[in-house]
């Protein structure tokens, strides 16, 4: 019962502090003050198609490339992480990949690497052919996104990948000539093709899918597509975020904090009831109180289902009933 108790007073708050930070990013996108530029976006992901969000060394390798992505960054709050330890830890990195993934490349995502410099990272480039640097702070269609996405989550850059939706099937861009785009299915074994124009305008389609499409695999893209474009789009800085975010959650939901108390206060008298059951404690007589109020349940109880009253007047007389306290 105790551990039972524990797992869904653990599941509620999480609940609590999983559903405000969607509410905000999610729910309302509206709310914010920056509006998102679709053209601008559109022409992004056209030039993304034939450069990289890496650097033009990246570019050079073609199409199709297996990247294991990292980020290497001297942070500014924690002074022990220092710059030769990152350093190291590339060599390390590039060094392993090389052993265990021949045929993949590392790219680095760096800013801040204080007393490294472009030879440095042109030596190391140079020793391990697997490893690109892509330098933060100018990074090509992207530009500089030092302080618009956090260190943390500039690796994952490397994941986006041009996409073509067709007839509710999903196409991957597999290689383009000078006239035409051609785009297989994201499924492994799936023999399915799409031949478009360089504006990815449909010409024809080649081969039959094997599978059936999955419509919720598309709208879970969308909504990661919607998530990735206003974190790179997001204008205002991380701290500022965080800190409207704690104003909103003061403001629109004043009474959260004291309901998490409450179940804190809940949990502490199911552990002691818990303990005097397991030692071979009866259950105490109700007071009169409390058979008095089960009265006014039952009676409520017996009202609403006779049709005698609303189902908001029988809610509020609930409320009213179990909301009573001692004076």
């Amino acid at each position: 019962m105790q551990s039972t108790f524990r797992r869904r007073y653990l599941t509620i708050v999480c609940a609590i502090i999983l559903v405000f930070p969607l509410y905000f990013i999610v729910i309302s996108p509206t709310q914010s003050k920056h509006n998102v530029n679709n053209e601008r976006i559109t022409n992004l992901l056209k030039l993304a198609e034939t450069k990289s969000f890496c650097s033009e060394k990246s570019v050079r390798r073609g199409f199709n490339q297996h990247v294991l992505s990292v980020s290497a960054y001297e942070s500014n709050d924690r002074v022990e992480l220092k710059t030769n330890l990152t350093w190291s830890y590339i060599h390390i990195f590039g060094k392993e990949a090389k052993k265990f993934y021949p045929s993949w490349v590392v790219r680095v995502y760096y800013y801040n690497l204080i007393n490294k410099t472009a030879d440095d990272i042109a030596e190391l480039e140079k020793l391990y052919d697997n490893i690109d640097f892509c330098p933060v702070e100018n990074l090509p269609v992207l530009g500089n996104m030092k302080n618009k996405l956090p260190g943390k989550m500039q690796r994952f850059l490397s994941a986006r990948k041009p996409l073509l939706l067709a007839d509710e099937y999903v196409f991957k861009l597999n290689k383009n000539t000078t006239t035409t785009k051609y785009w297989i299915c994201t499924l492994n074994g799936c023999s399915a093709k799409v031949h478009t124009d360089l504006n990815s305008q449909f010409i024809k389609i080649v081969g039959d899918h094997n599978h059936f499409p999955e419509k919720e695999q598309l709208e879970i893209r969308e909504f990661r597509e919607k998530v990735k474009q206003r974190a790179i789009h997001e204008t205002t800085p991380i701290p500022p975020l965080h800190s409207r975010f704690n104003r909103r959650v003061q403001v629109n939901h004043p009474n959260i904090w004291s309901f998490i108390k409450f179940l804190q206060g809940e949990e502490n008298r199911f552990h002691h009831i818990y303990i005097q059951f397991t030692a071979g404690l009866g259950a105490r007589p109700k007071q009169a109180k409390t058979i008095a109020i089960q009265r006014r349940i039952d009676t409520l109880d017996k009202r609403y289902y006779d049709g005698a009253m609303n189902a908001m007047e029988y809610l509020d007389g609930l409320s009213f009933t179990v909301a009573k306290r001692k004076k």
